[in-house]
């Protein structure tokens, strides 16, 4: 009922990560705290599983 629910980015947001990620190296830390900079709340964590390939 309450299941997992897919998390997602859209608009400037995902626009600014995408910009983000391309411009260079980075740790989960640090993007974390860039992401709650644009108001965006999340965890080192969760970031982890958004760049974890999968299967």
């Amino acid at each position: 009922m309450n299941g997992h629910k897919n998390r997602t980015l859209s608009g400037a947001n995902a626009d600014w990560l995408r910009q983000r990620v391309r411009s260079g190296p980075f740790t989960l830390r640090k993007l974390t705290a860039e992401l709650a900079e644009h108001g965006i709340k999340t965890d080192p964590r969760a970031a982890w599983v958004s760049f974890t390939p999968r299967a």
